[in-house]
């Protein structure tokens, strides 16, 4: 070992130089050799001053030295600690570094710590520390910071990797030369600071490095025990948390990527504290600060903790009274029932910014005795889908042309709304006020200035129309010109108001081939609770008064008068002029669902994400044509029969065991045969169907399938890759042609979509 590593209790060094060939007898020597071994040692013999008992060992290693550096062997250095005796007779510890040079021993010696006492017993606390069943060692920190062992017990040593004479041979008994360097200082300044205070003891980490490299982390305890010499006594406890901070390291780097995978997603994680009221937020939490000064809030970068979360209404600065209330009422549902959910809202980023849409998906933990303690969920940015899925509704439900409802949705709206309320007599104050608005000279300024200009005026027109009326009455487009209009809650008086004002705006003039053509609207109305207690009724009467304005001389309203029904067409007239079908009962025609398959093309034409609209239009149809579900199974792989369900809608009134849908088709291998060359198969009653196999009627009875049509997905070439099947659930069901060649188009344009956007069953599957 260098010299430059050996413990001292001093600075002094000794040099000298041994003669091996004579008696290991010294031939020079520094005054600092002198002044350590007390005497003049010229031409002495080292070995006599050499405790008897350490002399062979002494010895041993200097004819070793001698004999490899004689030998040109790489290893030409050795220490070697041992006992001197001083001429006043007492006996020091010292340490011997043996270096061969030039046929002679170089040697340097220092005094090192001396763990005897003068008659050679053991530390007199040292059969104390052996029994205790930790790693325990009592040291001293001299003058120049090396800290000193004065005992240490066997589990010390087992701790380091070294038995009690390697480290007194090598390390000269100093802790110092085992302790991490970058924790040394930290080591060194906690045991001056521990005993340079009233406080006797310390506590702290470090690193050990042990015996074949490698590092230990410890928790030291440390206690100041006595003085000896001037120098403070000192015991430490070392306890092995190697594996403590390996796992804390781990759980540090995975709260990291955990981190980095909430900012990148833009996800909102929180932990609900029940009893306690507090909620903790991480992740992007930068959207909900903008009212942080209004409560009681404690933010760091990535976390956020709210108290009081319900009773402070904290979430009211991010979310509006609606959802508000929807998050306080899923968290109460929760905590009853311990059942998660998820619902839709919007968490605005700032006061001035719009907000973005968000899905809470929360779930309860429960303690050993099944109470609610918890809610963790996440707010999930849905945004985009949001928005997209907004704008495909409104593309179902809102007119192409003039953005208002179209016929269907608001023929729906106004029925549902009139079934919902008990009909009004006359001594009532409130009604609520069918109208029928039909544009005069249209036809005229279509055939002679053209059908764009004409859509055109029905675009101003039906942007007149709409601001004409309230929110909460009901607009839409049934034809070409006629519009549609529920006012709610009005009276005779406020009505006939609102119908004259609106004919005397709407009049405008265009000059056609140098005549002039006046545009205006014809309006007719009828009032349930006073005229009839049903949609059909108040629309047929409010029809025919529209029609009594039209024959009167145009640009008027007409108020149904049941006493003079004679003035009027007949309504057998009228209703040839424009029959309305009902949106939920399908007539036994041949034509198709125009209408629908309008609806459809423009849907897919205009899509970017084909699977959220093919969701959005099997619930059209499937609510229209009042199925109880509808399901899309496509192959998992070209090369394989299994199936798997890529868009389902289903009623909310029918119990649906939707696996049995898949198994009844891997139920039937050869389920093609059923088609007979076609692209649909209706089969009207499955118990009674012969193409079916047991095992797949079976599986559509376990579904509760009474009746279903199922249309075969095809791709260009004519194979095909999956089935879209339209069910009943329950009873059984006679399909109409005209049901039956609407399902057939519908399976094409959905056959179509998914293979013109790359939709193929490999990627649908991933």
């Amino acid at each position: 070992m260098n010299s430059s590593n050996s413990v001292v209790l001093n600075e002094k060094c000794g040099f000298f130089d041994i003669d091996c060939n004579d008696g290991f007898r010294i031939l020079t020597h520094n005054d600092d050799f002198s002044a350590i071994v007390g005497r003049d040692a010229e031409k002495m013999c080292y070995l006599d001053i050499v405790c008897p008992e350490d002399r062979e060992s002494v010895s041993q290693r200097l004819a070793q030295v001698f004999s490899k550096g004689r030998n040109g062997a790489s290893l030409s250095c050795m220490s070697v600690r041992h006992r001197i005796i001083l001429p006043d007779g007492a006996v020091i510890t010292v340490i011997l570094n043996i270096r061969y040079a030039g046929g002679l021993l170089a040697c340097t010696l220092r005094r090192a710590a001396d763990i005897f006492t003068e008659d050679g017993a053991r530390y007199k606390s040292n059969s104390i520390i052996e029994s205790m069943p930790v790693s325990m060692a009592i040291v001293f920190v001299t003058d120049g910071g090396h800290i000193i062992i004065k005992c240490a017990n066997e589990d010390f040593y087992k701790m380091i990797g070294w038995n009690r004479f390697e480290f007194s041979e090598f390390f000269n008994d100093c802790l110092n030369e085992v302790i991490y360097p970058q924790d040394c200082d930290l080591f060194i300044d906690n045991l001056r600071r521990m005993t340079d205070t009233a406080d006797k003891g310390a506590a702290f980490e470090a690193r050990t490095v042990i015996a074949g490299g490698g590092t230990k982390w410890n928790a030291i305890r440390a206690k100041y025990l006595s003085s000896e010499d001037e120098r403070p006594v000192i015991s430490l406890v070392f306890d092995d948390i190697s594996e403590c901070r390996r796992l804390q390291s781990e759980l540090t780097v995975q709260n990291e990527r955990f981190n980095i995978i909430q900012r990148s997603t833009e996800q909102i994680i929180f932990d609900y504290n029940t009893s306690a009221d507090q909620i903790v937020f991480s992740g992007n939490v930068g959207k909900m600060l903008h009212a942080l000064q209004l409560y009681d809030i404690k933010s760091t970068e990535n976390e956020m903790v709210v108290n009081k979360f319900i009773e402070s209404g904290y979430a009211r600065s991010f979310m509006n009274e609606e959802h508000y209330e929807m998050l306080c009422q899923a968290f109460a549902n929760a905590i009853i029932t311990g059942v998660g959910g998820a619902f839709d809202l919007i968490i605005s980023t700032s006061e001035e910014q719009p907000g973005i849409w968000h899905k809470c998906i929360f779930s309860p933990v429960t303690d050993e005795f099944g109470e609610t303690v918890r809610i963790v969920g996440r707010f999930k940015n849905i945004d985009k889908q949001k928005k997209n899925e907004i704008i495909m509704e409104k593309r179902i439900h809102c007119d192409m042309l003039t953005g208002l409802l179209n016929k269907e949705t608001a023929i729906n709206l106004i029925r549902e709304f009139l079934d919902g309320i008990s009909p009004k007599d006359d001594s009532m104050e409130k009604l609520h006020a069918l109208m029928i608005i039909d544009m005069d000279n249209v036809r005229i300024i279509n055939d002679s200035l053209g059908h764009t200009f004409g859509d055109s005026v029905i675009q101003e027109f039906a942007s007149d129309i709409k601001s004409s009326f309230r929110d909460t009455d009901i607009v839409g487009r049934i034809g070409g010109d006629e519009f549609i209009v529920l006012m709610k809650n009005v009276t005779l008086k406020s009505a006939s108001k609102k119908a004259g004002r609106i004919c005397r705006s709407m009049v405008k003039n265009y000059c056609v081939d140098n005549r002039n053509i006046s545009l205006g609207c014809s309006i007719g109305m009828a009032f349930f609770g006073k005229d009839a207690d049903n949609f059909d009724d108040l629309y047929k009467y409010a029809d025919i008064a529209m029609y009594n304005a039209k024959v009167n001389g145009r640009c008027s309203y007409v108020i149904y008068d049941s006493e003079n029904i004679e003035m009027h067409i007949s309504f057998s007239e009228v209703q040839n002029r424009t029959q309305m079908d009902p949106p939920t009962n399908v007539t036994e025609t041949n034509e198709l669902d125009t209408n629908l398959m309008d609806i459809a093309f423009s849907l897919v034409a205009a899509s970017d994400d084909i699977l959220s609209t093919l969701d959005i239009l099997i619930r059209t149809v499937g609510r229209k044509y009042n199925l109880s579900a509808v399901t899309v199974l496509v192959k998992k792989d070209y090369n394989e029969d299994n199936l798997k369900v890529i868009s389902r809608w289903h009623s909310a009134r029918y119990p649906f065991k939707s696996e049995s849908v898949e198994t009844s088709f891997d139920a039937d291998k050869n389920f093609d045969r059923v088609f007979n060359g076609s692209n649909l198969k209706c089969i009207s009653d499955i118990s009674s169907c012969s193409n079916l196999t047991p095992a797949a009627k079976n599986s559509m009875k376990n579904a509760n399938i009474g009746a279903c049509v199922i249309g075969r997905l095809e791709g260009r070439s004519g194979s095909h890759y999956g089935y879209i099947v339209f069910h009943q659930l329950d009873r059984k069901r006679k399909w109409s042609r005209k049901e039956s060649n609407t399902f057939k188009y519908i399976t094409k344009i959905i056959s179509i979509a998914l293979v013109e956007k790359h939709i193929k069953p490999d990627v649908v599957n991933s």
